[in-house]
Protein backbone atom coordinates (compact mmCIF):
# COMPACT_ATOMS: atom_id res chain seq x y z
CA UNK A 1 0.00 0.00 0.00
CA UNK A 2 2.60 2.44 1.26
CA UNK A 3 4.67 1.26 -2.51
CA UNK A 4 1.34 1.93 -4.25
CA UNK A 5 1.07 6.12 -2.60
CA UNK A 6 4.72 6.50 -3.46
CA UNK A 7 4.32 5.37 -7.20
CA UNK A 8 1.33 7.43 -7.12
CA UNK A 9 3.40 10.66 -5.85
CA UNK A 10 6.08 10.33 -8.47
CA UNK A 11 3.45 10.04 -11.03
CA UNK A 12 2.13 13.05 -9.93
CA UNK A 13 4.85 15.11 -9.38
CA UNK A 14 6.21 14.26 -13.21
CA UNK A 15 2.58 15.33 -14.38
CA UNK A 16 2.39 18.33 -12.90
CA UNK A 17 5.85 18.94 -13.69
CA UNK A 18 5.07 18.41 -17.45
CA UNK A 19 2.27 20.61 -17.46
CA UNK A 20 4.28 23.44 -15.47
CA UNK A 21 7.35 22.83 -18.52
CA UNK A 22 4.23 23.04 -21.29
CA UNK A 23 3.07 25.93 -19.88
CA UNK A 24 6.29 27.67 -20.01
CA UNK A 25 7.41 26.31 -23.60
CA UNK A 26 3.75 27.72 -24.63
CA UNK A 27 3.66 31.45 -23.11
CA UNK A 28 3.33 34.05 -25.20
CA UNK A 29 6.00 36.72 -25.04
CA UNK A 30 5.20 38.95 -27.65
CA UNK A 31 8.67 39.82 -28.26
CA UNK A 32 8.54 41.88 -31.31
CA UNK A 33 5.11 43.82 -30.03
CA UNK A 34 7.28 44.84 -26.97
CA UNK A 35 10.02 46.96 -28.68
CA UNK A 36 8.31 48.49 -31.99
CA UNK A 37 4.49 50.29 -31.67
CA UNK A 38 2.14 51.22 -34.66
CA UNK A 39 3.46 54.68 -34.91
CA UNK A 40 7.17 53.48 -34.99
CA UNK A 41 6.57 51.34 -37.57
CA UNK A 42 4.80 54.05 -39.70
CA UNK A 43 7.49 55.86 -38.94
CA UNK A 44 10.10 53.02 -40.27
CA UNK A 45 8.34 51.70 -43.21
CA UNK A 46 8.50 52.95 -47.05
CA UNK A 47 5.09 53.34 -48.49
CA UNK A 48 4.77 53.45 -52.57
CA UNK A 49 7.40 52.17 -53.54
CA UNK A 50 9.43 55.20 -52.57
CA UNK A 51 12.63 52.77 -51.85
CA UNK A 52 12.74 51.81 -55.31
CA UNK A 53 15.99 54.17 -56.55
CA UNK A 54 14.72 54.01 -60.06
CA UNK A 55 12.95 57.02 -62.58
CA UNK A 56 9.05 55.90 -62.78
CA UNK A 57 8.36 54.20 -66.08
CA UNK A 58 6.59 56.93 -67.27
CA UNK A 59 9.58 59.56 -66.83
CA UNK A 60 11.19 59.32 -70.46
CA UNK A 61 13.81 62.33 -69.67
CA UNK A 62 14.93 60.30 -66.53
CA UNK A 63 15.13 56.83 -68.35
CA UNK A 64 16.81 58.92 -71.34
CA UNK A 65 19.35 59.92 -68.72
CA UNK A 66 20.52 57.08 -67.31
CA UNK A 67 20.54 55.08 -69.90
CA UNK A 68 22.75 57.52 -72.20
CA UNK A 69 24.79 56.49 -74.67
CA UNK A 70 23.72 52.59 -73.62
CA UNK A 71 19.80 53.30 -75.08
CA UNK A 72 20.16 52.04 -78.06
CA UNK A 73 22.06 49.19 -77.67
CA UNK A 74 20.20 47.92 -75.20
CA UNK A 75 16.80 48.87 -77.61
CA UNK A 76 18.55 46.53 -80.15
CA UNK A 77 19.50 43.87 -77.49
CA UNK A 78 15.85 43.42 -77.19
CA UNK A 79 14.88 43.49 -80.52
CA UNK A 80 16.40 40.42 -81.21
CA UNK A 81 14.51 38.60 -78.65
CA UNK A 82 10.88 39.86 -80.10
CA UNK A 83 10.41 36.27 -81.07
CA UNK A 84 12.39 34.18 -78.36
CA UNK A 85 10.64 30.91 -77.84
CA UNK A 86 10.62 30.38 -74.10
CA UNK A 87 12.15 27.37 -73.11
CA UNK A 88 10.56 24.81 -70.91
CA UNK A 89 12.58 23.13 -68.26
CA UNK A 90 10.79 19.93 -67.86
CA UNK A 91 11.33 17.89 -64.22
CA UNK A 92 13.47 15.49 -65.85
CA UNK A 93 15.55 17.99 -66.58
CA UNK A 94 16.28 18.67 -62.70
CA UNK A 95 16.18 14.91 -62.85
CA UNK A 96 19.11 14.32 -64.72
CA UNK A 97 21.29 15.92 -61.73
CA UNK A 98 20.29 12.92 -59.73
CA UNK A 99 20.32 10.22 -62.84
CA UNK A 100 24.02 11.07 -64.29
CA UNK A 101 25.34 13.88 -61.98
CA UNK A 102 24.38 16.59 -64.96
CA UNK A 103 23.23 19.90 -64.38
CA UNK A 104 24.03 21.65 -67.44
CA UNK A 105 20.81 20.48 -69.39
CA UNK A 106 18.36 22.17 -66.71
CA UNK A 107 20.79 24.77 -66.13
CA UNK A 108 21.07 25.70 -69.90
CA UNK A 109 17.14 26.62 -70.41
CA UNK A 110 16.85 28.47 -67.45
CA UNK A 111 19.86 30.35 -67.51
CA UNK A 112 18.70 31.46 -71.03
CA UNK A 113 15.15 32.27 -69.99
CA UNK A 114 16.40 34.31 -67.34
CA UNK A 115 18.83 36.30 -69.39
CA UNK A 116 16.13 37.11 -71.99
CA UNK A 117 14.02 38.36 -69.66
CA UNK A 118 16.72 40.81 -67.98
CA UNK A 119 17.34 41.97 -71.50
CA UNK A 120 13.40 43.01 -73.05
CA UNK A 121 12.93 44.49 -69.54
CA UNK A 122 16.06 46.08 -70.20
CA UNK A 123 14.91 47.36 -73.96
CA UNK A 124 11.27 48.27 -72.66
CA UNK A 125 12.66 50.55 -69.86
CA UNK A 126 14.88 52.21 -72.34
CA UNK A 127 12.63 52.88 -75.37
CA UNK A 128 9.34 52.81 -73.03
CA UNK A 129 7.09 52.23 -76.26
CA UNK A 130 5.02 48.84 -74.88
CA UNK A 131 6.86 47.05 -77.71
CA UNK A 132 8.44 44.65 -75.22
CA UNK A 133 5.78 43.88 -72.76
CA UNK A 134 3.85 40.88 -74.40
CA UNK A 135 7.42 39.00 -74.43
CA UNK A 136 7.91 39.99 -70.69
CA UNK A 137 4.65 38.65 -70.02
CA UNK A 138 5.08 35.27 -71.31
CA UNK A 139 8.43 35.60 -69.50
CA UNK A 140 6.99 36.36 -66.47
CA UNK A 141 4.68 33.51 -66.75
CA UNK A 142 6.58 30.87 -67.44
CA UNK A 143 9.26 32.18 -64.65
CA UNK A 144 6.36 31.89 -62.37
CA UNK A 145 5.11 28.54 -63.66
CA UNK A 146 7.88 26.76 -62.13
CA UNK A 147 7.74 24.83 -59.28
CA UNK A 148 11.21 26.00 -58.35
CA UNK A 149 13.93 28.86 -59.40
CA UNK A 150 16.71 26.84 -57.57
CA UNK A 151 18.88 25.08 -59.95
CA UNK A 152 18.49 21.36 -59.76
CA UNK A 153 22.34 20.99 -58.01
CA UNK A 154 21.60 23.33 -54.70
CA UNK A 155 17.87 21.62 -54.03
CA UNK A 156 17.86 20.11 -50.98
CA UNK A 157 15.79 17.61 -52.27
CA UNK A 158 18.49 16.46 -54.66
CA UNK A 159 20.94 15.61 -51.54
CA UNK A 160 20.09 11.97 -51.37
CA UNK A 161 23.13 10.85 -53.82
CA UNK A 162 21.16 8.95 -55.91
CA UNK A 163 22.86 10.30 -59.21
CA UNK A 164 23.41 6.60 -60.68
CA UNK A 165 21.28 5.53 -57.87
CA UNK A 166 22.59 1.92 -57.64
CA UNK A 167 23.03 0.96 -54.00
CA UNK A 168 25.85 -0.67 -52.25
CA UNK A 169 23.17 -4.03 -51.80
CA UNK A 170 23.08 -4.32 -55.95
CA UNK A 171 27.03 -3.98 -56.45
CA UNK A 172 27.33 -6.79 -53.28
CA UNK A 173 25.18 -9.24 -54.79
CA UNK A 174 26.81 -8.91 -58.11
CA UNK A 175 29.97 -8.83 -57.22
CA UNK A 176 29.97 -11.72 -54.47
CA UNK A 177 28.18 -13.64 -58.15
CA UNK A 178 31.04 -12.86 -60.54
CA UNK A 179 33.81 -12.26 -58.45
CA UNK A 180 36.50 -14.41 -56.27
CA UNK A 181 36.24 -15.49 -52.69
CA UNK A 182 37.16 -12.45 -50.78
CA UNK A 183 41.12 -12.67 -49.80
CA UNK A 184 42.03 -12.48 -45.99
CA UNK A 185 45.15 -10.21 -46.69
CA UNK A 186 47.21 -8.73 -49.64
CA UNK A 187 49.43 -12.19 -49.44
CA UNK A 188 46.27 -14.22 -49.95
CA UNK A 189 45.29 -11.93 -52.75
CA UNK A 190 48.43 -12.60 -54.10
CA UNK A 191 47.89 -16.46 -54.18
CA UNK A 192 44.81 -15.55 -56.54
CA UNK A 193 46.64 -14.01 -60.11
CA UNK A 194 45.54 -17.00 -62.20
CA UNK A 195 41.72 -15.66 -61.38
CA UNK A 196 42.85 -11.92 -61.32
CA UNK A 197 44.21 -9.38 -64.17
CA UNK A 198 47.00 -6.87 -63.29
CA UNK A 199 45.49 -3.38 -63.90
CA UNK A 200 48.09 -1.14 -64.84
CA UNK A 201 48.80 2.66 -66.65
CA UNK A 202 47.75 2.30 -70.52
CA UNK A 203 46.47 4.00 -73.09
CA UNK A 204 42.86 3.73 -71.76
CA UNK A 205 43.22 4.70 -67.96
CA UNK A 206 45.90 6.13 -65.29
CA UNK A 207 46.14 3.75 -62.24
CA UNK A 208 46.26 6.30 -59.14
CA UNK A 209 48.69 5.69 -56.04
CA UNK A 210 46.49 2.80 -54.26
CA UNK A 211 46.54 3.34 -50.56
CA UNK A 212 43.80 0.74 -49.38
CA UNK A 213 43.38 -1.63 -52.52
CA UNK A 214 45.55 -3.53 -54.78
CA UNK A 215 45.93 -3.71 -58.57
CA UNK A 216 43.69 -6.24 -59.44
CA UNK A 217 40.54 -7.12 -61.03
CA UNK A 218 38.60 -10.43 -62.40
CA UNK A 219 38.40 -10.32 -66.20
CA UNK A 220 35.05 -8.67 -67.26
CA UNK A 221 35.70 -5.95 -64.61
CA UNK A 222 38.85 -5.18 -65.98
CA UNK A 223 37.14 -5.54 -69.72
CA UNK A 224 34.62 -3.16 -68.57
CA UNK A 225 37.26 -1.00 -67.52
CA UNK A 226 39.10 -0.85 -70.35
CA UNK A 227 35.43 0.26 -72.48
CA UNK A 228 34.85 3.01 -70.32
CA UNK A 229 38.35 4.41 -70.72
CA UNK A 230 38.30 3.68 -74.53
CA UNK A 231 34.78 4.91 -74.33
CA UNK A 232 35.74 8.32 -73.06
CA UNK A 233 38.03 8.69 -75.11
CA UNK A 234 35.97 8.34 -78.30
CA UNK A 235 33.73 10.69 -77.03
CA UNK A 236 35.67 13.34 -76.09
CA UNK A 237 37.21 13.31 -79.41
CA UNK A 238 32.87 13.40 -81.33
CA UNK A 239 32.73 16.14 -79.21
CA UNK A 240 35.89 17.90 -80.61
CA UNK A 241 37.71 18.16 -77.01
CA UNK A 242 41.09 17.33 -76.32
CA UNK A 243 42.06 13.94 -74.88
CA UNK A 244 41.75 12.89 -71.57
CA UNK A 245 42.05 9.83 -69.61
CA UNK A 246 40.07 8.17 -66.45
CA UNK A 247 41.87 8.09 -63.19
CA UNK A 248 40.83 4.63 -61.44
CA UNK A 249 41.39 5.53 -57.33
CA UNK A 250 40.30 1.93 -55.83
CA UNK A 251 40.28 -1.60 -57.54
CA UNK A 252 40.52 -4.76 -54.96
CA UNK A 253 40.75 -4.64 -51.62
CA UNK A 254 41.19 -7.29 -49.05
CA UNK A 255 39.58 -7.98 -45.65
CA UNK A 256 42.74 -6.29 -43.91
CA UNK A 257 42.47 -3.07 -46.21
CA UNK A 258 38.92 -2.83 -45.29
CA UNK A 259 39.79 -3.00 -41.77
CA UNK A 260 42.68 -0.21 -42.11
CA UNK A 261 40.34 1.98 -44.66
CA UNK A 262 37.45 1.89 -41.66
CA UNK A 263 40.03 3.15 -39.05
CA UNK A 264 40.52 5.81 -41.16
CA UNK A 265 36.74 6.12 -42.69
CA UNK A 266 33.90 4.97 -40.18
CA UNK A 267 31.82 5.49 -43.07
CA UNK A 268 33.23 2.78 -45.16
CA UNK A 269 31.60 -0.19 -46.15
CA UNK A 270 32.79 -3.34 -43.34
CA UNK A 271 30.88 -5.53 -46.33
CA UNK A 272 32.77 -3.85 -49.58
CA UNK A 273 31.83 -5.02 -53.23
CA UNK A 274 35.59 -4.06 -53.48
CA UNK A 275 36.96 -7.59 -52.05
CA UNK A 276 35.26 -9.78 -54.77
CA UNK A 277 37.39 -8.13 -57.80
CA UNK A 278 34.59 -7.17 -59.67
CA UNK A 279 34.25 -3.42 -58.31
CA UNK A 280 36.29 -0.15 -59.33
CA UNK A 281 36.37 3.60 -58.58
CA UNK A 282 36.84 6.01 -61.08
CA UNK A 283 37.59 9.67 -60.11
CA UNK A 284 35.26 12.12 -61.33
CA UNK A 285 37.05 15.18 -59.93
CA UNK A 286 40.32 14.53 -61.35
CA UNK A 287 41.72 12.88 -64.81
CA UNK A 288 44.54 12.57 -66.59
CA UNK A 289 45.43 15.31 -69.64
CA UNK A 290 46.92 13.68 -72.27
CA UNK A 291 49.57 15.44 -74.09
CA UNK A 292 50.22 15.57 -77.50
CA UNK A 293 52.79 13.67 -79.26
CA UNK A 294 54.10 16.37 -81.18
CA UNK A 295 54.56 18.42 -78.31
CA UNK A 296 52.09 20.67 -79.07
CA UNK A 297 50.10 22.71 -76.23
CA UNK A 298 47.02 21.61 -75.63
CA UNK A 299 43.92 23.63 -74.35
CA UNK A 300 42.49 22.10 -71.13
CA UNK A 301 39.46 20.93 -70.65
CA UNK A 302 36.81 22.06 -67.83
CA UNK A 303 36.90 19.26 -65.18
CA UNK A 304 33.16 19.74 -65.23
CA UNK A 305 32.95 19.09 -68.99
CA UNK A 306 34.78 16.07 -68.34
CA UNK A 307 32.31 14.63 -65.62
CA UNK A 308 29.50 15.53 -67.97
CA UNK A 309 31.38 13.54 -70.94
CA UNK A 310 32.31 10.16 -68.81
CA UNK A 311 28.74 10.48 -66.85
CA UNK A 312 27.26 10.06 -70.80
CA UNK A 313 29.40 7.04 -71.00
CA UNK A 314 28.81 5.39 -67.68
CA UNK A 315 24.98 6.08 -68.02
CA UNK A 316 24.73 4.17 -72.13
CA UNK A 317 26.64 1.34 -70.18
CA UNK A 318 24.56 1.30 -66.92
CA UNK A 319 21.24 0.97 -69.99
CA UNK A 320 22.68 -1.84 -71.50
CA UNK A 321 22.71 -4.16 -68.28
CA UNK A 322 26.58 -3.71 -68.41
CA UNK A 323 27.08 -2.74 -64.54
CA UNK A 324 25.98 -0.74 -61.81
CA UNK A 325 26.96 2.68 -60.85
CA UNK A 326 27.19 4.62 -57.10
CA UNK A 327 27.83 8.31 -57.71
CA UNK A 328 29.71 8.67 -54.99
CA UNK A 329 29.77 12.41 -53.56
CA UNK A 330 32.31 12.81 -50.43
CA UNK A 331 34.89 10.44 -52.24
CA UNK A 332 34.55 12.05 -55.65
CA UNK A 333 34.04 9.14 -57.37
CA UNK A 334 31.60 6.49 -59.66
CA UNK A 335 31.59 3.30 -57.77
CA UNK A 336 31.46 0.54 -60.25
CA UNK A 337 30.90 -2.80 -60.27
CA UNK A 338 30.59 -5.34 -63.42
CA UNK A 339 28.01 -6.71 -64.55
Amino acid sequence: MIQMRYVCCVLLVAALGSMSFRAKAYTERNMLQKMADEATLKDMLVLKQAWVPYPAYTDRAAWDSLTGSNKQYLIEAGEKLLNYKWQLTPATAYLEFERAGNRKIMEESYKANRQALNTLMLAELAEGKGRFIDQLLDGAYMSCEMTSWVQSAHLSRQSSKRSFPDLNDKHLAVAQAVGICPPEDRDAAEKMKEQLIHITDNQFYTVDSLTHSIPYLVPRASELLDTIGSNFLDSLTAKGLNPNQIIVTSVLRSQSDVKRLRRRNGNASANSAHCYGATFDVSWKRFKKVEDEDGRPLQDVNADTLKLVLSEVLRDLRQADKCYIKYELKQGCFHITAR
